[in-house]
């Protein structure tokens, strides 16, 4: 069995996305490729988020309602395969498609993702900065798991840079 109920929850998912076929609803569609997506992104599964993020983005080109928050998924995923130029590419697709007026839901996950992404450059002073723009986002907008993994991550980056006392009780201060 599947961790977390995923497997129902993809067997749900998928029985919506047959019935949005069915139905020839586009945007249910692309909910539901969306959600396969995040199911498998959590399972860490990245390159099967990948292809359903990305079979959601051609179903929402062709209904011309394309999300900055399934590109910014798409980087997340590339970022986690250490795929950064790919990563780098949808990020800024993100980016460029909010026009700088992003819900506050989405400019969490874009800053998540830069954060992500400089950490794995070991840019650590740029990883920090949009870890904390993304917690303080997360905080701002009641986005509990976004809140948990910028403090997880925040941690690890400050255990790479051997800052051990600010990694221990980089949680306890912050909440």
């Amino acid at each position: 069995k599947i961790r977390g109920g995923y497997d129902y929850a993809l067997l749900l998912f998928y029985q919506n996305l047959e019935l949005s076929k069915q139905l020839d609803d586009t945007q249910e569609e692309s909910v539901a490729l969306s959600n396969i997506g995040v199911a498998y992104y959590n399972l860490k599964d990245y390159k099967k988020g990948i292809q359903y993020f990305i079979e959601a983005n051609k179903v929402d080109a062709l209904a011309d309602h394309r999300s900055a928050l399934l590109f910014a998924n798409i980087s997340l995923c590339y970022a986690f395969l250490n795929d950064l130029c790919n990563a780098r590419v949808y990020i800024d697709e993100s980016i460029r498609f909010c026009k700088g007026d992003c819900p506050i839901g989405v400019r969490t996950n874009i800053e998540y993702t830069l954060g992500l992404i400089a950490k794995i450059e070991k840019d650590y002073a740029v990883a920090e900065r949009h870890f904390l723009s993304s917690y303080s986002l997360a905080l701002a907008s009641h986005q509990t798991r976004f809140q948990f993994d910028n403090i997880y991550l925040l941690t690890e980056l400050f255990i790479e840079q051997k800052r051990f006392s600010t990694a221990v009780g980089y949680g306890l201060r912050r909440n």
